[in-house]
């Protein structure tokens, strides 16, 4: 991405420098981030459209399913665990980067197959290490963090770290000129969507037809909307 002034925006850098700024604030313990995976629609291979833990993507960058990442107390020391691509994944959805290529682009130097991210949180349990995570949204996360903390998936929100909770939502809630100019382009293409939809609103038009012209200025600008448009006659009715 170009910034105002033409030049290009050190993505890497700016994860690593968020990362650094977060670790200062826990001593000796150790972050985990879990990163979503695919989520089936009805049946294992036909998933829905893909969102990746706000989270992750706001320390990382990386929208892919199947990531994790551990961050340890010293600057710079994160390690990236990530599926490499078999054979499947090619022949279904074209190569993709290498798991090396993803850590680089979210300035990490560190990165391990998903598959020992176990073995990892076993030996800092062993060695009595304090792990910060986040409370998990999606299901698959919570079966997942319960089987790396080897606990019930009853305990695993309530014994979330509140200082991770806290010292994130502080720092997301400050926004560098990066983000402010991204949030400035959002609005635009929201702009258009509202302007779009007043223009074609009238006696005897359906709400799906409305829905459809927004959401295709959505679709055509390269974004994911945050939630299914509520496009309806009945404003009155509490959604």
């Amino acid at each position: 991405m170009a910034n105002k002034n033409g030049s290009r925006t050190n993505w890497p850098e700016i994860y690593r420098q968020r990362r650094n700024q977060l670790r200062k604030k826990f001593g000796n313990g150790i972050t985990l981030w879990i990163g979503h995976i695919l989520q089936p629609r009805n049946y294992a291979d036909n998933t829905y459209l893909f969102r990746q833990n706000s989270h992750f993507l706001y320390y990382t960058g990386l929208s892919q399913p199947d990531m994790a990442m551990l961050s340890f107390p010293d600057p710079d020391h994160d390690i990236l665990f990530a599926r490499p691509e078999s054979m499947d994944d090619i022949v279904w959805s074209g190569s993709r980067p290498a798991p090396v290529d993803f850590a680089h682009a979210a300035g990490i130097e560190g990165v391990e197959d998903i598959d020992r991210l176990e073995e990892y949180v076993a030996k800092l349990r062993a060695q009595d290490t304090k792990i910060h995570y986040l409370p998990p949204y999606q299901y698959s996360s919570l079966f997942s963090m319960a089987k790396l903390l080897k606990t019930g998936i009853g305990k695993v929100a309530s014994r979330a770290s509140r200082l991770l909770m806290e010292q994130v939502a502080y720092q997301r809630s400050i926004k560098s000129d990066v983000e402010v100019a991204e949030i400035e382009e959002a609005l635009g293409v929201t702009d258009r969507m509202h302007r779009a939809c007043m223009a074609a609103a009238r006696a005897g038009k359906r709400e799906s037809e409305i829905s459809g012209i927004i959401q295709a200025i959505a679709l055509s600008s390269d974004r994911q909307q945050a939630f299914t448009p509520i496009v309806t006659v009945r404003g009155e009715v509490l959604h």
